[in-house]
């Protein structure tokens, strides 16, 4: 795992394949930039333009839990793993919250 730092404060952690595809995506080298631009949107597979148009998975997965967390407070009973994890994040949420 590699930690990305800015300012002192840690602002994503990464798995090796991620970091290696971010130098990679980040690479200015005209020649590189010229075949994608070459290529245009639409040449990519429709997994690859799924990919990249859609949100960050982190806000998806929020997005996830928070209705979960409404459907619990709306009296609904949930599978007891999904209320596990449920509590956990809303934990870690307890823990650090937004500042």
């Amino acid at each position: 795992m590699f930690v990305q730092r800015e300012d002192d404060k840690i602002i994503g952690v990464f798995s090796e394949k991620q970091k290696y595809a971010q130098e990679w995506l980040d690479d200015d080298s005209s020649e590189l930039n010229d075949y994608f631009n070459s290529l245009g949107k639409y040449s990519l597979p429709y997994n690859h333009q799924r990919a990249i148009s859609y949100n960050p998975i982190g806000d998806q997965l929020d997005a996830i839990w928070k209705q979960f967390e409404k459907m619990e407070n709306d009296g609904l009973q949930l599978h007891p793993e999904t209320k596990n994890e449920l509590n956990a994040i809303l934990k870690v949420k307890s823990d650090f919250p937004k500042k």
